[in-house]
C-alpha cells in the first residue's frame, strides 16, 4: 500500500518535529505553520506540545489558552484539559512529560485553567467544576 502524499500543513509539522532538536529550528516551522494555516487545529496543538515538552509553562499556557480560545470543541483539546485536571487531582500520571509538567506548578495551571474558562462562557461550568473539584476534595 502506497503512502498519500502530505498536506502542506502536515509538512511543516513533520518539518517542525525532525528539527527538535533544535529550539529555534522547530519555533520557525510551527511560526510559519500556524501564520499560513492560523485555524488549524493540530497545527497549535503541536505547537502547544512542544512546549509543554521542553518544560517552557508560559509558552504551553498561551498555546492552551489560544487553543481554547479558537477550538473549544476540538475533542483532543478536552482530552489535554482532562488530563491535567487529572494530573492536578491525582498527582501522578502514566505521561512522564505531562507529569513534569505539571510539578510544582499546580496554583498556576489551576488559575490559568479558571482564567481561560472565564473567557468562553461554554467552557467555563466545567473547567471550574473540576478545577474546584480537585481544591476541596
Amino acid at each position: 500500500m502506497s503512502q498519500s502524499p502530505m498536506t502542506d500543513e502536515e509538512y511543516l509539522v513533520f518539518k517542525a518535529k525532525e528539527a527538535q532538536k533544535d529550539e529555534f529550528a522547530a519555533k520557525t516551522w510551527l511560526m510559519i505553520a500556524r501564520t499560513l494555516y492560523p485555524q488549524n487545529f493540530k497545527i497549535h496543538f503541536e505547537a502547544y506540545s512542544m512546549h509543554k515538552l521542553r518544560g517552557n509553562e508560559v509558552e504551553a499556557a498561551r498555546c492552551l489558552e489560544l487553543m481554547f480560545l479558537k477550538f473549544s470543541t476540538e475533542a483532543n483539546l478536552w482530552q489535554e484539559v482532562r488530563m491535567i485536571l487529572d494530573c492536578l487531582r491525582q498527582e501522578i500520571t502514566l505521561d512522564a512529560t505531562s507529569s513534569k509538567f505539571l510539578r510544582g506548578r499546580k496554583q498556576h495551571v489551576i488559575k490559568l485553567l479558571i482564567s481561560v474558562a472565564a473567557k468562553s462562557r461554554t467552557m467555563f461550568a466545567t473547567v471550574c467544576f473540576f478545577t474546584f473539584e480537585y481544591m476541596f476534595v
